[in-house]
């Protein structure tokens, strides 16, 4: 999936506000950065089984006010600035131990976050240098 520069630049931005779940399939390797920011009325975003995605790009899902979990799949090994930011009603997202870059602010003001975690992973330091409450899975 390519990068945007803004919200504004996705091809579907001007379906945006109709769009009310996010389901990323299994061939997709990246998520563009600013791909669904802005996607306010999505309630739910899944990964197909068998994901081969690695990336999730900046700002990708900024905004997603309605998503309560995330289930990253084992694949990424990256997420995004910003790209879980302003989430207010994200409870919970499974990072797994695959990922090995996060960015300060990749949760920014998503306050009720917890991180699922493996023990030992570079999650679970992020989550503890960053001050981000979290549990092992």
């Amino acid at each position: 999936m390519d990068n945007y520069a803004d919200q504004y630049s996705a091809p579907w931005y001007d379906y945006m506000k109709q769009i009310k779940e996010i389901v990323i399939g299994k061939d997709i390797t990246s998520i563009g950065n600013y791909a669904f920011a802005y996607a306010t009325n999505v309630k739910t975003i899944t990964f197909e089984e068998g994901s081969k995605l690695e990336k999730i790009g900046a700002a990708s899902f900024l905004y997603l006010i309605y998503v309560t979990e995330v289930e990253i799949p084992e694949t990424v090994t990256s997420i995004g600035n910003l790209a879980f930011a302003y989430c207010s009603k994200l409870d919970s997202i499974n990072v797994p131990a695959s990922v090995n870059l996060l960015f300060v602010k990749t949760f920014y003001k998503s306050y009720n976050l917890v991180l699922i975690v493996t023990s030992g992973s570079y999650a679970e330091s992020f989550a503890v240098n960053n001050s981000i409450a979290y549990i092992l899975n």
